[in-house]
């Protein structure tokens, strides 16, 4: 066991694997992930996300539609302002591109991507992003905000050339389990020379468990391993990295000084 010291900026609690929700978080909890950040991917999740994290102190969530979702909607009347207002709604996402699949509506993604971008400078809320196989087109999207909006790469699996492109435009970096899958060695070197302070860690649970638990349903308790990957690759302790990003976490998600009202709560 490890000293409370862990966030799992990103999970999907709402998940059927993830059912079982009150032993996930408790586990989390004894595990030292004191924080898990439930992130939403469409506009159906969001009344359920949003009880989630009204019934679970140490559990907060995002609102946004998912690049792969934008066609079952129209993004323009999805009401954001219902859930906005509320401190534990804490940013929007996960927003982003995905090109990676035959024939996808990349105009239509575009559009969908931008809109929300524009919710969050309109209510200054973080971003959280989704990218696969569009790097260029999402640099291209992200330098018309510069300065607008911040936020984070979710689950970056690109160079380090890549990264550091993305946080000179103010994002973050985090990294999820397959920061420990062997051939993952690009992503290693990313995680062992970008700044520390622009490193986030994550689960994506219930996907892309860690090694040694790779092929298995992910839970939030497992991003303690990836904080273990980084800490290898930094030559520092995991409760260092443990502390750094949790750091980093409060920084960007700064809703209402929320570092300080969740430890008020709890």
């Amino acid at each position: 066991m490890y000293p409370r010291v862990f966030v799992d900026s990103h999970c999907h609690l709402n998940l059927n694997a993830l059912a079982d929700r009150a032993s996930i978080i408790e586990e989390a909890n004894r595990a030292g992930v004191f924080l898990l950040n439930t992130i939403s991917t469409k506009r159906s999740e969001w009344k359920e996300l949003h009880s989630v994290a009204l019934a679970n102190d140490c559990v907060f969530y995002t609102v946004g539609v998912h690049p792969l979702n934008v066609d079952d909607s129209d993004i323009t009347t999805c009401s954001f302002e219902e859930y906005v207002s509320h401190h534990k709604m804490i940013g929007i996402g996960e927003i982003g591109l995905d090109f990676h699949l035959p024939n996808v509506n990349k105009v239509r993604q575009i559009e969908a991507f931008e809109y929300q971008l524009e919710v969050s400078t309109m209510r200054n809320l973080p971003v959280v992003i989704h990218q696969r196989d569009a790097h260029d087109e999402m640099l291209r999207t992200l330098q018309k905000f510069k300065g607008r909006v911040r936020g984070v790469i979710h689950c970056f699996t690109g160079t380090y050339d890549m990264a550091v492109s993305y946080i000179d435009l103010g994002f973050y970096i985090s990294f999820s389990g397959i920061i420990t899958f062997n051939g993952a060695d690009i992503i290693r070197e990313c995680a062992s020379k970008i700044p520390m302070d622009k490193v986030l860690i994550e689960t994506d649970s219930p996907y892309l468990a860690p090694v040694p638990y790779r092929g298995k349903t992910n839970f939030p308790r497992n991003v303690v391993e990836i904080a273990k990957k980084i800490a290898i690759l930094r030559g520092v302790t995991i409760e260092e990295i443990g502390k750094i990003t949790t750091d980093n976490f409060f920084a960007l998600f700064d809703r209402n000084d929320m570092r300080n009202k969740f430890f008020r709560e709890i």
